[in-house]
């Protein structure tokens, strides 16, 4: 694992401790700049259920001189091992709560997947299949290539019929 990667790592775990990224810029230019010049909010303090070791770690991974970050995976793994012998699974990565309306959100958002999951495989595929079976005209493709006649490809012709003629 590169230190880029070490760097993405990062900004992983900080979306995953905080909901949100390390830098929220619209315009790539201040995003950029951003990135390059400006340290992140402290993970704790957008979600006080981050542990102070695990904020160390990501702000490790965040850091913006490469010599300071992991530098390797195997690192980083270390590190996160040790963390979770010293510090309780409970607190030591605990994602932000959802809001009510959020969780509504997601509920019926799901609930929509479902239902049109639903109406499709019952009310539409049976008669799309139908109607691909009852067809009594054999399928036609075209040559996409441009490949000669006799080449490697085995083709040799620029139009087919499912049935080899």
């Amino acid at each position: 694992m590169k230190r880029s990667d070490i760097y993405s790592a990062g900004v992983v775990l900080y979306e995953l401790s905080t909901g949100q990224l390390p830098f929220r810029d619209q315009l790539v230019a201040k995003l950029t700049d951003s990135i390059v010049h400006q340290k992140p909010a402290p993970p704790n303090s957008l979600n006080p259920k981050v542990s102070a070791e695990m904020e160390r770690i990501i702000l490790k991974c965040l850091e913006k001189d490469a010599d300071l970050r992991y530098q390797s995976a195997k690192d980083l793994a270390a590190d996160l091992r040790r963390m979770e012998l010293v510090v309780s699974s409970e607190t030591a990565f605990v994602p932000p709560p959802r809001s009510r309306k959020a969780k509504i959100a997601l509920v019926g958002s799901a609930i929509a997947i479902i239902g049109g999951i639903a109406v499709f495989g019952f009310l539409i595929w049976p008669k799309l299949r139908r109607d691909a079976i009852s067809s009594k005209e054999p399928l036609t493709f075209e040559q996409l290539t441009n490949y000669p006649k006799g080449t490697s490809t085995g083709f040799g012709c620029h139009k087919w019929k499912s049935d080899g003629k």
